[in-house]
């Protein structure tokens, strides 16, 4: 929860993502949207004629986080950054100079004096400014202030730098300056050379890579550039994965949903049922949003007590079925990994060990054909480093959510988007998911600016 003054609610929220991985106390992050300052280069070229381009993820869901490596600046320097889709700003530690740096992979970012926002830019509006370094004049650098409840701070600026890109469409160099082509785009990002969070949990990326619904994104600017098309996708495997921008051709089977309305700033397919071992529950009309930031899927506080009931009824049933089998599981309070785990007879290392006594859940979109978004016990389930098999949904009380619900990307030991390629469509406001083969390499490259991995649906 964030301390500021700010005039209204969405800035408040705009720094949220790149402190969840530096003091490891917040569990989602937030976006605000606002118009183009201008965007008359985004039909530049038709959508036939726009690039694509694929990273590879690096991670598994025992390290709980999936990274992409980026060049920024010029010369290209290489940053670890954690992808996330509830964040609009792509955000990494610098170096103006650094006060309080924290270990990172890489040296602090050094950004170009020449090429900060200054407080004239129209994105100064949107953020608070230290005491220290107001907006006095037009032509000020622009600096930012976030300031969160447990005590975490960051300052730092805005900027712009270069990414280098190696796009299908060849090897152009566009810039805005000259007019000439290379694949060295100037970009706005956010840099921070202040952070003061509590010493519970150090950082283990440079920043995050702001993916959500703004024209700030990198996706939406290089649109703008007219580069590629303002789409995006991620596929999440058990180990490693691939982040894809630009133009795909989705898998048969691709199931497609509007992007709600209502939900101008985050990803969400609107409203939708619990379905649990393949029947209708009470919980419905939930309000939902796919957040690859969040590091738990969150449940509303009433979703989550209902669903938790209801796992544990089934889970009982299973477990007097066979327990002549010698398999019983019994819930614990001992073990501190997660607020609700079972034990059994023996250390456990996957959830597959266990699925059969637990059910599939899934989400029904009934406003879409009854789109389903299936959840089956590796969704759902964590295996805790004891062993023990834990509840991997959160209670949204605990962390201010009292209505919402996210569909987190990442779960410490478990993925609810695992083995999904999920699609963000923001040319025609779609969402689509498929079952795909997320583990399969990309092809080796610069930034692996290669055709997607063949899919396969997973099994």
């Amino acid at each position: 929860m964030k301390v500021s003054n700010m005039n209204h609610q969405a800035k408040a929220l705009v720094l949220v993502a790149f402190l969840l991985v530096l003091s490891g106390t917040f569990q989602c992050s937030s976006s605000y949207a606002y118009e183009p300052h201008d965007s008359k280069k985004t039909q530049t070229l038709s959508p036939n004629q726009l690039g694509s381009f694929v990273f590879r993820l690096s991670g598994s869901v025992h390290q709980g986080s999936y990274t992409v490596n980026m060049e920024i600046g010029n010369p290209p320097m290489p940053y670890t950054l954690d992808m996330d889709t509830g964040s609009y700003v792509t955000w990494i530690q610098c170096d103006a100079p650094c006060i309080n740096c924290l270990q990172a992979p890489h040296r602090p970012y050094k950004p170009p004096r020449i090429d900060a926002a200054l407080c004239q830019d129209h994105m100064c509006d949107f953020v608070d400014h230290p005491a220290n370094y107001p907006c006095r004049q037009p032509n000020d650098r622009c600096h930012y202030e976030v300031q969160y409840a447990d005590g975490a701070l960051s300052i730092g600026l805005l900027v712009r730098d270069s990414f280098p890109l190696h796009l299908t469409t060849g090897f152009s160099r566009p810039t805005l300056i000259f007019g000439d082509f290379m694949f060295s785009d100037s970009l706005i990002f956010r840099c921070g050379f202040d952070q003061r969070v509590p010493p519970s949990t150090l950082p283990n990326v440079d920043g995050i890579l702001g993916l959500g619904r703004s024209p700030l994104t990198i996706a939406s600017q290089l649109r703008a550039q007219g580069l590629i098309q303002n789409v995006f996708g991620h596929c999440i495997g058990s180990r490693d994965g691939y982040l894809f921008f630009g133009a795909h051709s989705p898998s048969p089977g691709t199931v497609w949903m509007q992007m709600a309305g209502h939900h101008r700033d985050d990803y969400s397919p609107g409203h939708g049922d619990i379905l649990f071992d393949g029947k209708v529950t009470p919980l419905k009309q939930l309000e939902v949003v796919f957040d690859s930031g969040s590091t738990y899927t969150i449940f509303a506080p009433h979703a989550y007590t209902a669903t938790l009931a209801l796992v544990r009824i089934k889970l009982i049933i299973s477990t007097v079925r066979n327990s002549l089998r010698g398999t019983p599981l019994r819930e614990i309070n001992d073990d501190t990994y997660l607020p609700v785990c079972w034990k059994g007879p023996k250390r456990y290392r996957v959830v597959g060990e266990v699925r059969n006594y637990f059910k599939h859940m899934a989400l029904l979109f009934s406003r879409t054909n009854n789109a389903q978004l299936q959840l089956p016990p590796e969704a759902y389930l964590i295996i805790s480093p004891s062993g023990n098999v834990c509840f991997g949904i959160l209670n949204g009380a605990h962390l201010g959510l009292e209505n919402l619900n996210l569909i987190g990307g990442k779960i410490c030991t478990n993925i609810s988007l695992q083995d999904k390629l999920v699609i963000y469509d923001n040319e025609r406001e779609l969402i689509g998911w498929v079952p795909s083969n997320c583990n399969a390499r990309v092809a080796h490259h610069p930034n692996s600016s290669s055709t997607l991995p063949a899919e396969s649906p997973s099994t």
